[in-house]
């Protein structure tokens, strides 16, 4: 007969995929052990006491976030069998925002450059700001004549210089723009004017920054060399009263490779470019397709359940997850020819999803933003969000614009007019 003392206990085995891994047995442990409680006995046969990480634990594909013998009693489950629990780093909830003041509603942004956020916004303005001196923009840009939808920062051989990079941007104006950023200032050098309608993404070749690529209402992809070694005349620029430094010049013309039209059915809502001859482009026609740059034709197309209102590309994990205005986020693999098979679905946004981001450390995490006003931060080992995080400062209004910064910051903006930055400990 079992007694109290037995029948309050469970039996359980850890495993995991980080390097940092407990013994394989199985261990009685109280029923009743809460999720700190299994941190700490994770930590203590890791024999990391002095160091400890504070774990997650992830059980039949969800996150555990009650007793062993609570989850139990809701999924209906024995405990009478060996649990097994996969342990992964946690990510605490962020702390309250720094609000950092803009000037008008952030359409995008990109934080791609260490310790530099850049934004586009309604005013028609390109900004690029650090974080740690939030009193007023580095630098700003001006030329275009609408508002500036998309950022991406172009790629060079030798990774990411703060004091030396370029960017390309689109508009509401239908036109595309490269920027350059040295020590002394922001200068626009090259302008694309062929779409004819707005310009809501763009991307940048992975290898080379001579490719760029750009995605229109107008339900066109157009392919575009950025050659730096053409002559061209540069803006003009001027300090300005606040400190920053300003531009409005458009530079040389840039030089359309290949226009993709005919093929999308409606507006290109997303662009990605991981490798070297394959672009992705998601659509309101419900759509992702994949291009074989060098021929600039389809090479397969993937039928969503809903339109699509964003895309990013996890190269690590090799997956897509693309925001739907189903509310929904979808993970799709572009090895499965068949976009019926999706990898996952992620719920719980209440209007349309309108930006995605992955944790550049993490291959299981991203953040999604919302029309619903809320970030949400998801570890796609698992469909229940990690945190809801408040987007809006004003209780209503959209976010547009979502990114990670410092690896472990979520920086949002939207019709607040507020850049904020949401920043969880570190671990």
């Amino acid at each position: 007969e079992m007694t109290a003392d037995e029948s309050s206990c469970c039996t359980v085995r850890f495993e995991t995929q980080l390097p940092e891994k407990v013994p394989d047995q199985n261990l009685s442990i109280p029923d009743t052990i809460s999720v700190t409680g299994l941190s700490e006995l994770v930590n203590h046969l890791l024999d990391q006491v002095d160091s400890a990480v504070d774990y997650d634990f992830l059980i039949d594909g969800r996150f555990l976030r009650s007793s062993l013998k609570e989850y139990a009693g809701e999924r209906e489950i024995s405990l009478e069998n060996v649990i097994t629990l996969e342990y992964v780093i946690a990510f605490p909830e962020p702390s309250p925002p720094k609000n950092i003041p803009h000037p008008d509603w952030i359409s995008c942004v990109d934080t791609d450059i260490p310790n530099m956020i850049l934004t586009g916004s309604y005013d028609n303005v390109i900004r690029v700001w650090n974080p740690k001196l939030p009193a007023t923009p580095l630098h700003e840009g001006h030329g275009h004549k609408g508002p500036v939808k998309a950022i991406a920062v172009i790629p060079t051989t030798d990774g990411y210089k703060q004091d030396s990079f370029q960017f390309i941007s689109g508009s509401k104006d239908h036109t595309i723009r490269v920027w350059s950023v040295d020590q002394t200032g922001l200068t626009a050098v090259a302008t694309g004017s062929q779409h004819t309608d707005s310009v809501d993404c763009v991307a940048a070749h992975p290898c080379s920054s001579t490719r760029l690529a750009s995605g229109s209402w107008d339900r066109t992809i157009r392919l575009w060399s950025n050659n730096v070694d053409t002559a061209a005349p540069v803006a003009k620029r001027s300090k300005i009263k606040s400190g920053k430094k300003s531009t409005t010049a458009t530079g040389r013309t840039l030089e359309q490779i290949h226009c993709i039209s005919n093929q999308h059915t409606q507006a290109i809502t997303g662009l990605c470019w991981p490798h070297q001859n394959a672009l992705y482009s998601a659509s309101w026609d419900r759509t992702i397709r994949h291009w074989d740059v060098a021929q600039a034709k389809a090479v397969h197309t993937w039928n969503a359940p809903d339109a699509i209102s964003c895309l990013s590309f996890n190269l690590a994990a090799n997956l897509f997850a693309a925001g739907h205005v189903d509310r929904s986020v979808r993970l799709y693999d572009p090895r499965t020819n068949d976009a019926a098979i999706v990898h996952s679905t992620l719920k719980g946004h209440q209007a349309w999803v309108s930006a995605i981001a992955w944790q550049p450390s993490n291959q299981h995490r991203l953040v999604s933003c919302s029309h619903d006003r809320t970030l949400k931060v998801w570890d796609i080992r698992s469909s229940i969000c990690l945190h809801t995080l408040k987007a809006e400062q004003d209780g209503h209004g959209k976010t547009f614009a979502i990114g990670w910064a410092f690896d472990e910051t979520i920086v949002c903006g939207g019709t607040d007019g507020i850049l904020c930055l949401h920043t969880a400990k570190k671990q």
